[in-house]
């Protein structure tokens, strides 16, 4: 998709004012399956991004635990 806009900057092509068609349906598209995934209806674009954040944090927090440290005797 960027290779049909190469000579568009990102700033216009994620303005939703000034983003060409093919790519807001795109986006659109998206949306409307991210949306699926969790199970709902359609979100509004706060609620799909808190969403997202949430569960990227429940993915991510494993990693970041802390790790136990091994007695030695």
């Amino acid at each position: 998709m960027r290779k049909a806009h190469a000579s568009t900057v990102l700033a216009d092509l994620y303005n939703p004012l000034s983003m060409p068609p093919d790519l807001a349906r795109a986006h659109a598209q998206l949306d409307r399956s991210t949306d699926a995934l969790y199970g709902r209806g359609t979100f509004d674009e706060l609620t799909r991004l808190a969403a997202l954040l949430k569960r990227y944090e429940e993915l991510t927090s494993v990693l970041a635990a802390p790790r136990r440290r091994r007695r030695t005797a």
